[in-house]
């Protein structure tokens, strides 16, 4: 297992090379990546980034729906020592135009409504460049088109000190406005190392991604996956019937969610068994599970190893 802390979030995907090139690092609906693609695709925003000026420390947004381009834009920034600010895809152009005055972005990589979003809320800076990702036709002001940037250069990346800050994580604002919690490299690091340990992750592990990269425990099962050289499935319906269907379709070895998902994933399980023989463990974060739900995941998901996990956003797994 690999323990080294003390390196770059860039270096956690670029170190699978040359052992790993040829492996699924990721897996959309109808799209996979190897290492190496994703690799040369963070290569290519990097790319894009450096031409627009962008230097070590320099705030990021990304605010991309859950794939692979969301994996390459956080990546991309990485490579130039760039601290990545990703916002979830459900919050509304009020609150990611708050973020972008809050952290101070120089760029933003997102869609072409979520553009219009912040022009129409007036909460669009002057000086902000924009990465646009979908291809739907047509220029857009301001911004450049994902599917025009041209290959890879194969730059060397900038390696920035561990402790450096990497990310800025905003929490749900439950008690007030959201607050940006910092991690440096070695945070997030030292976060995938421990959960990999614990969970015991391997290379042959295949993690069903449900919840958010802009969740700590939705950004630690990428960041495991990409640690140990396993594969990370997308899978951005949190609908219970498809997320099963994907983990058998996929032979998921592992699922994550939280209260509100187990509730409804173990209750249909419940009624309607489905077999997943490919999955060795479940884990739940964010919340207490009912006990009546608890009750019942042994008995549907049997011989799967449950974990209950426990960890604040503001302490990212710091003790």
């Amino acid at each position: 297992m690999i323990t080294d802390f003390d390196r770059s979030m860039w270096r956690l995907l670029a170190d699978n090379l040359p052992a790993r090139a040829d492996w699924p690092a990721a897996i959309d609906p109808g799209r996979s990546i190897t290492h190496a693609g994703l690799v040369a695709e963070a290569g290519r925003v990097a790319d894009w980034l450096r031409g627009r000026a962008v230097r070590p420390g320099d705030r990021v947004i990304v605010h991309l729906r859950k794939g692979i381009d969301e994996v390459a834009a956080m990546f991309g920034a990485w490579k130039v020592g760039a601290v990545v600010v990703n916002v979830n895809t459900r919050w509304t152009a009020r609150q990611l135009g708050y973020v972008l005055r809050d952290c101070r972005a120089r760029t933003a990589i997102l869609t072409r409504a979520a553009l219009a979003g912040l022009r129409a809320e007036g909460a669009l800076p002057d000086d902000l460049a924009c990465l646009i990702q979908d291809g739907a036709t047509g220029p857009v002001q301001g911004a450049d088109p994902w599917g025009a940037l041209p290959p890879d250069t194969g730059s060397a990346p900038d390696e920035p000190d561990p402790a450096a800050l990497a990310m800025i994580i905003y929490t749900s604002g439950s008690t007030g406005a959201p607050k940006g919690v910092m991690l440096s490299h070695r945070n997030i690091r030292a976060g995938a190392v421990s959960v990999a340990q614990y969970l015991r992750l391997g290379p042959d592990d295949r993690l069903l991604s449900v919840l958010p990269y802009s969740f700590d425990a939705g950004l630690n099962q990428l960041t495991t996956m990409l640690l140990t050289g396993g594969t990370v499935i997308h899978q951005p319906l949190t609908m219970p019937a498809e997320i099963l269907r994907m983990a058998r379709e996929q032979q998921v070895t592992g699922i994550a969610g939280v209260p509100p998902l187990w509730n409804q994933i173990v209750r249909l399980l419940d009624t309607h068994p489905v077999s997943l023989p490919a999955l060795r463990r479940i884990t739940n974060t964010g919340g207490k599970i009912p006990p009546n739900i608890l009750e019942l995941m042994p008995r549907v998901f049997p011989g799967v190893e449950i974990f209950l996990m426990y960890g604040l956003t503001e302490a990212f797994r710091s003790t």
